[in-house]
């Protein structure tokens, strides 16, 4: 996220909440409009499975929204550790699905759904975005390559349509790309392509087949290393309709 997230305890309530902030002095006015935005935009939508803030503030120092806590890390902090299992990998599935299948048919597409967006408690097993990514941007500025975090956080799980360079639009079938990109990395703790420089890895993106997750990890079976080979597919049509 190009925000921060913090943990912290309401003083009046005494509940732990998550705080999403930016800090007006680091961050330019185009952040600060996409900042708020998103946050609008998730005040405005019911989506279950976008964490949902009281309300979007606003001091001298930083823009904030504070949402309720339910003891989750970020979904990297978590794979740093340990491989999904494959019950826990297909309940994970589930529910993220279902918020994407939430965001279309309130008509909209994420974009760059990645790891870095996911907030999961591996004892509930419960799952939230803590953000709808680039489904509010207006698409004409192009990826933001020269960003360092972005390339290692989201371009990796970017479909094909998205880095500008294939000749096709974006729609819900980029979320299914980014969704299998997600599944290959709870899976094998990698993401399909792994590239330091952001020229070379739009091009793996483009033109090379991601190894079979079942080579990577052969506890994986082929049926489900399979359905995500589809999920991973070049041509938007030949992945899930």
């Amino acid at each position: 996220a190009y925000f921060s997230l913090l943990e912290a305890t309401c003083c009046r309530s005494g509940k732990a909440v998550i705080i999403q902030a930016m800090n007006r002095y680091t961050a330019d006015e185009s952040e600060l409009s996409r900042f708020r935005k998103q946050i609008n935009t998730v005040l405005h939508l019911d989506l279950d499975g976008v964490l949902r803030p009281d309300s979007l503030e606003e001091s001298d120092s930083y823009l904030f929204a504070v949402a309720d806590d339910f003891d989750a890390k970020l979904l990297p902090s978590i794979i740093k550790r340990r491989t999904f299992e494959l019950d826990e990998t297909l309940n994970f599935a589930m529910n993220l699905i279902g918020t994407i299948g939430e965001a279309h048919a309130a008509q909209l597409v994420f974009k760059d759904l990645n790891p870095g967006m996911i907030l999961y408690n591996p004892d509930t097993r419960q799952t939230r975005l803590i953000s709808v990514g680039m489904a509010t941007d207006d698409g004409e500025s192009g990826l933001p390559l020269s960003d360092s975090d972005f390339v290692k956080t989201a371009l990796p799980y970017v479909a094909p349509e998205i880095t500008g360079r294939f000749h096709r639009v974006s729609g819900y079938y980029s979320d299914y790309y980014s969704f299998g990109a997600i599944l290959f990395y709870l899976l094998t703790q990698r993401p399909p392509f792994i590239e330091s420089n952001p020229i070379k890895l739009v091009n793996s993106i483009l033109v090379q087949t991601p190894k079979p997750p079942s080579k990577i990890n052969p506890t994986i079976p082929h049926p489900i290393s399979d359905i995500i080979l589809k999920l991973l597919s070049k041509r938007p049509e030949d992945r899930y309709q």
